[in-house]
């Protein structure tokens, strides 16, 4: 989990928990109780068990929108939460990921690629593809510029290379 998403995770359990003590007049549970709790929403999010800490983005996605549904039952936006697709959220870590990339390039692969200038217009699987490939190519330019920076002789003098100047000057001494 990145930072952001592990911030968001525990909100969503702390508004979670007060939630559910509310609806069930509880005024107080322990930590053990709530981590018994969590786990218990974990496996009716995602059908098993797993730390927080495991979850992949797509688990993660699942979790989010269940704990979202228990903190605000009477939501109808947390309710429809639980019934996005399941690649809504790759889709959108994808679509981020080509953002933070040079646009015109990317629009230029797009349309190169798929016929469409617009990734937005992508499959999540197509949406994939161009990631990897973007990703790649840049990979690939920076590696060029770095063998291409290293064939060039930029670096300081040693002092072996002192030490022949100084001889040189012995040589043509008058």
């Amino acid at each position: 989990m990145t930072p952001k998403q592990k911030m968001l995770y525990w909100r969503l359990v702390k508004q979670a928990t007060q939630q559910f003590c509310r609806e069930y007049q509880i005024p107080k549970i322990t930590s053990q109780e709530a981590s018994v709790l969590r786990h218990d929403w974990h496996v009716k999010a995602l059908g098993y068990d797993a730390s927080a800490n495991d979850l992949t983005n797509d688990e993660l996605d699942k979790v989010f929108a269940f704990l979202r549904l228990v903190a605000n039952p009477d939501s109808f936006d947390a309710a429809l939460g639980t019934t996005k697709p399941a690649d809504d959220g790759t889709r959108k870590r994808y679509l981020y990921a080509l953002r933070k990339m040079n646009g015109p390039y990317v629009a230029a692969e797009c349309l190169r690629k798929f016929d469409t200038r617009d990734p937005e217009d992508l499959s999540t699987e197509d949406l994939r593809v161009l990631v990897i490939h973007c990703k790649s190519r840049k990979a690939a330019m920076s590696a060029a510029r770095t063998a291409a920076a290293m064939t060039t002789d930029h670096r300081p003098p040693t002092k072996d290379h002192e030490q022949e100047a100084s001889d040189d000057s012995d040589a043509v001494d008058f």
